[in-house]
């Protein structure tokens, strides 16, 4: 998904940078069953700089976008929710019941 911000184009990519990042800046790590705003801001903005390594935003001036323009958090959310179902989808235990009376 791409955001505009600051003048700026950004292809937003889930990974272990924005993660890594999100730990450094809140000193905890993130969890998607207990979030804040705050934890969300802050990941979003994190997300942006792991994305494009180009880009220099401050927290303030990520807040100050949004406030201009909330849809980019609401597109930056919905883009989120659907990032971590596929993750979830990717990780599900894939069980495979074995018939133990077939073995050897």
């Amino acid at each position: 998904m791409k955001i505009n911000i600051k003048d700026h184009e950004v292809e937003l990519k889930q990974t272990m940078r924005s993660l890594i990042y999100f730990e450094n800046i809140m000193n905890k790590p993130f969890n998607p069953q207990n979030t804040t705003t705050m934890d969300l801001t802050v990941l979003f903005l994190c997300t942006l700089l792991a994305s494009d390594k180009t880009l220099h935003l401050t927290y303030d001036e990520l807040i100050d976008a949004i406030d201009e323009n909330p849809q980019i958090f609401v597109d930056y959310t919905s883009w989120f929710i659907e990032e971590m179902e596929k993750q979830a989808m990717l990780t599900q235990d894939t069980h495979v019941e074995v018939d133990e009376s077939k073995k050897a």
